[in-house]
């Protein structure tokens, strides 16, 4: 592709050189650059690749794109000054591969909780009506034949589009991409064309980078100000920050929840061991529907991927069938099956929120057992939430033993320590470190009388310590234990 037709429909400021330069490929990285490719330098929180312009040129880049002054233009390489590299990636991103998703149905879903779960749950009911489904997010891509790793839960505009392209050529038809308020912010998800938003809910998180909760919400309020006159914006009404979500918005507006408002309400939940039934009102009609989900918050999970397929598809005996056999979302509430049959959970909450969702999901299903918490709270995070997390820990378990998570470049006994300052009875608690000691100790006084909840890292296969990934995963601990 010539570089004329790559930038054609793309705001810029100022050009230098050929516009006429044959482009073989695009990168953001200049580890990754080849002959004859463009090298965008997009300025991030703590790397700019305005610094590595030149190391792109060395190894074959033939035009640059950039927002900052250059000190030095070199021959035969073309120059192209924007305003805001970052919007121009995702012109150059989605031009280069042919807008892959106008040629499939795009679900965005954002929120504090809950993304990873409902992205599943829809994938799962999709494919009920016919639809080959892929997810992108939290636990990374996957396609119709491989999974694909990826760092973030919303990956950079290149990375989306080149998965959403392969997902079109492997006959794909719908996908559920998780939305990050970084994501958002930082315009990984520009030029998207989203048939539906779902917006999950608005908890305490990410304030170390949003620094403010109006900013935070503000960030998520993107994916809905992006949204067409003919999508869905399908909302948790139960959640209060949800109107200002969507006030923008051009998209119809369907309101999931509790309330009598509500579009899809949920207004019985019966409780079963085997499948629970929950009772949904729609446009004064009920619907009775069994499934093999718990919590009030995978209730309503569901019941949000349920009214999109409503909306949207077509609910017939396939999906009423579907929502009985869920999937199990990896980290999420995963029971871990052992031989003694222990009720022993794996959960990836590490909000204020989703930690009250899980105790209080297992105080309600388990309410003759006593309750073993692990958790820690990552480094270089949100620290507000530390003491938090330690009163609602002290709230609903038994017993609490307190670890280290991703410390990052954290020293983990001062993490520990503002987890600490939340907890009013300092007998309840033990700290134990490293994380794989906390869950050995654990399991030791593990028995039929007891739940144990694993929360914070879920399906993490690594803990970050000093800027370093160790293997690591929760699960691999606990299997190997009673192996």
């Amino acid at each position: 592709m010539k570089l004329s037709a790559l930038i054609k429909h793309t705001p810029i400021k100022g050009q230098m050189g050929s516009m006429d330069v044959e482009i073989t490929g695009v990168s953001i990285d200049s580890r990754t650059v080849k002959k004859n490719f463009v090298f965008i330098a997009i300025t991030g929180e703590n790397i700019d690749g305005h610094n590595f312009i030149h190391k792109a040129i060395q190894k074959g880049a033939v035009a640059v794109i950039h927002e900052k002054p250059i000190p030095n233009f070199q021959d035969n390489v073309s120059y192209i000054l924007s305003g805001d590299t970052r919007n121009t990636l995702a012109h150059v991103a989605n031009t280069w591969f042919d807008n892959p998703s106008k040629k499939m149905l795009v679900y965005g879903i954002t929120g504090t909780n809950g993304k990873t779960t409902i992205s599943y749950f829809l994938a799962h009911l999709l494919r009920s009506v016919g639809l080959p489904s892929a997810i992108i997010g939290t636990t990374g891509a996957w396609t119709l034949n491989k999974h694909i790793p990826l760092k973030n839960t919303t990956p950079d505009i290149l990375t989306i589009n080149s998965i959403l392209k392969t997902l079109v050529e492997q006959g794909v038809k719908a996908v559920c991409l998780e939305v990050s308020s970084h994501g958002l912010e930082q315009k990984r998800v520009e030029g998207i064309d989203f048939d539906a938003g779902i917006f999950t809910n608005l908890t305490r998180d990410h304030l170390d980078y949003h620094v403010t909760f109006e900013k935070y919400l503000a960030a998520k309020q993107i994916l809905f100000n992006q949204l067409k006159p003919d999508s869905l914006a399908i909302v948790n009404s139960d959640d209060p920050a949800w109107g200002k979500i969507v006030e923008n918005t051009k998209a119809k507006i369907i309101k999931v929840g509790t309330h009598k408002d509500a579009d899809y309400q949920i207004i019985k939940t019966i409780p079963h061991p085997s499948l629970n039934t929950l009772v949904i009102l729609h446009q004064s009609e009920k619907m009775r529907m069994k499934t093999n989900t718990m919590g009030n918050f995978n209730y309503s999970n569901l019941l949000q991927a349920f009214s999109l397929i409503s909306e949207k598809h077509e609910v017939n005996e396939s999906v009423l069938k579907t929502i009985k056999t869920l999937p199990n979302v990896p980290g999420r509430l995963e029971r871990i099956e052992t031989k003694y049959n222990y009720p022993i959970f794996v959960d990836y909450a590490h909000t204020p929120d989703a930690m009250e969702n899980v105790l209080t999901t297992l105080r309600g299903s388990f309410p003759e057992k006593k309750i073993i918490t692990i958790f820690g709270c990552g480094g270089d995070r949100d620290k507000g939430k530390r003491p938090l997390m330690g009163a609602i820990a002290d709230k609903y378990s038994d017993r609490i033993i307190i670890t280290d998570d991703n410390p990052r470049f954290e020293d983990s006994h001062s993490i520990i320590d503002d987890i600490v300052l939340g907890i009013p009875n300092l007998n309840r608690f033990n700290t134990i470190t490293p994380r794989i000691k906390a869950i050995l100790t654990a399991l030791e006084v593990s028995n039929h009388d007891t739940v144990l909840a694993i929360l914070g890292k879920g399906h993490e296969d690594y803990q970050d310590i000093q800027g370093e990934l160790f293997p690591y995963n929760d699960i691999d601990i606990i299997k190997g234990f009673f192996k």
